[in-house]
């Protein structure tokens, strides 16, 4: 019986097995897309150590496979009719096979290198965070999910945004615009009103204010507006925002609304001071933080 078969037969259990190792591996990390997003459970180190092990492993069946070459190439080997100085098809497939086996083993030393394992961990961290992305912005334009279901996700992409509070927009305009849209949302109870203006604090995007104004002034829940001159705190700039938490501060149908905008008149007379400054290049003093 030809080697030959044998041989290829080896070779492509391995390819196989490698092949199988990190699509299982990608699939893993892809698996938990949605919940690692939120818990943050999983790290390019970790990563790293998954792929040093597959990479250890796939060298070990490299090296076996190389020696079950060498002793299939031990027998007596076949010579053609036409002379011993030419071997036959079957020989030299042999030797260009192993060769191939030799080459795949350097390869598989250099893949366990630490360097490239961490390149490849932060690149597979890299495509699982971008798929996380885009399942949670998925999740929180869909209507149809529960309202809470989307708040997660929403919360979950202002954190792979990687943006702080008071530092600007912090995810897709669409998906904004949908929360915004799930804060007007007078069928939903107040405590979950409550909670999805709440995570627009430090929004400084246009969009929020006109909404946030009109929660002000017609929501009937005091703990939901009080939210909302949190979020327009960061838009004192703007003069009708200014002369709307103004007068709020000073009379409101709601009392503890009231003595909520006088306590945040300071901080939002800085952040005008500040916005000012920036404007006309003074360079403002300090940077306050959003309480």
């Amino acid at each position: 019986m030809s080697k030959l078969p044998v041989a290829i037969c080896l070779s492509l259990s391995v390819l196989a097995g490698g092949m199988a190792g990190f699509a299982l591996l990608q699939t893993g990390s892809d698996a938990g897309s949605m919940s690692s997003a939120i818990s943050g459970d999983s790290s390019p180190d970790e990563t790293a150590r998954e792929l040093k092990k597959l990479a250890s492993a796939l060298r070990e069946e490299a090296e076996e496979l190389r020696l079950r070459i060498e002793k299939l190439e031990g027998g007596t080997p076949a010579v053609s009719k036409i002379g011993e100085e030419e071997k036959t098809p079957a020989i030299a497939a042999d030797s260009n096979l192993a060769a191939d086996i030799a080459a795949l083993a350097e390869r598989l030393d250099s893949l366990e290198s630490d360097e490239n394992i961490a390149e490849l961990a932060r690149s597979g961290f890299a495509r699982a965070r971008e798929k996380e992305a885009e399942e949670a912005l998925d999740l929180v334009l869909d209507t149809s999910q529960p309202a809470r279901d989307r708040l997660k996700a929403w919360q979950s992409l202002r954190r792979m945004a990687g943006k702080s509070k008071g530092k600007g927009q912090s995810g897709p305009p669409e998906a904004l615009q949908s929360i915004i849209d799930l804060a007007r949302d007078t069928a939903l109870g107040p405590e979950l009103r409550e909670e999805v203006v709440k995570t627009l604090r430090g929004e400084r995007s246009e969009e929020v204010k006109q909404p946030m104004l009109d929660i002000l002034a017609d929501d009937a829940d005091p703990r939901v507006r009080m939210r909302s001159l949190e979020v327009l705190m960061w838009h004192g700039g703007d003069p009708a925002v200014l002369e709307t938490i103004t007068a709020i501060s000073r009379e409101d149908r709601h009392e503890e609304v009231q003595q909520h905008a006088a306590g945040m008149m300071p901080k939002v007379q800085y952040l005008v001071r500040e916005n000012a400054e920036r404007d006309t290049g003074g360079g403002g003093g300090g940077g306050g933080k959003e309480q």
